[in-house]
């Protein structure tokens, strides 16, 4: 529900998002700057706004600075890699080095010193070498993400990709992606362990056959679950 002092300027693409307590300003609303959407969100007094998945390059030094200031935004930040590795990426067309997005994830820790980074990485694109996947693991661990939904690459015919020489076999596609979720695995516990002890605020997700399913969300978005309270009323 949409308070009344909502900014006229919103429009209702925007409002969409406004409902209940969970809200998600999301990239694909392109009439804003992502920092303006956010803040006229916040304006309407709601409680927890969360972003949906970004482009590194849309997080600038002055908008990690005006988000910092949202005391509603939770401090999830999930920004696509895809490779960590820059000569995949370079054949992938992605507007950024691994340098840079350090950059931009190292600029959000500073700000957001408790954030949970996560993203998305892909294994075998067309012409990924052993050496070049092994950068991008070791890239993936060293950035420390809280964590990953890994994938592997899908030829599909008629790009540009389907095209290149030294596609990698479907064995190999497989094997790179087991190790780099097993690298995933590791590095969301590693996050996990970090956020014991702290006190936060949690969202409940479910209540299912008489059952508190305490699975709860935290700002960051770590998730914790457990179940409680059986046979409870709502």
């Amino acid at each position: 529900i949409m308070a009344p002092t909502c900014p006229e300027a919103l429009d209702d693409e925007l409002k969409a998002f406004a409902l209940e307590t969970v809200k998600t300003v999301d990239s694909k609303i392109s009439t804003y700057h992502m920092a303006d959407a956010v803040e006229a969100v916040a304006e309407c007094g709601i409680k927890r706004i969360r972003l949906g998945s970004m482009e590194p390059d849309q997080f600038t030094d002055e908008v990690i600075d005006r988000l910092s200031k949202v005391e509603q935004l939770c401090e999830h930040f999930h920004l696509s890699l895809q490779s960590g590795c820059n000569e995949t990426l370079a054949r992938m067309n992605r507007r950024y080095t691994t340098e840079q997005y350090e950059e931009i994830v190292t600029a959000i820790r500073k700000s957001f010193p408790d954030s949970a980074i996560t993203t998305d990485i892909m294994v075998g694109f067309a012409g990924e070498s052993e050496e070049e996947f092994a950068e991008s693991i070791d890239f993936y661990k060293e950035i420390g993400f809280a964590r990953g939904h890994v994938f592997a690459y899908s030829k599909r015919a008629g790009t540009v990709a389907a095209a290149l020489k030294n596609q990698v076999t479907p064995a190999n596609k497989d094997a790179r992606a087991k190790l780099m979720g097993e690298a995933a695995k590791n590095c969301e516990e590693a996050f996990i362990k970090t956020q014991i002890g702290k006190t936060a605020t949690v969202l409940f997700e479910t209540y299912k056959n008489g059952v508190l399913n305490l699975e709860i969300t935290l700002n960051n978005y770590a998730e914790e679950k457990e179940v409680h309270h059986k046979n409870r009323q709502r």
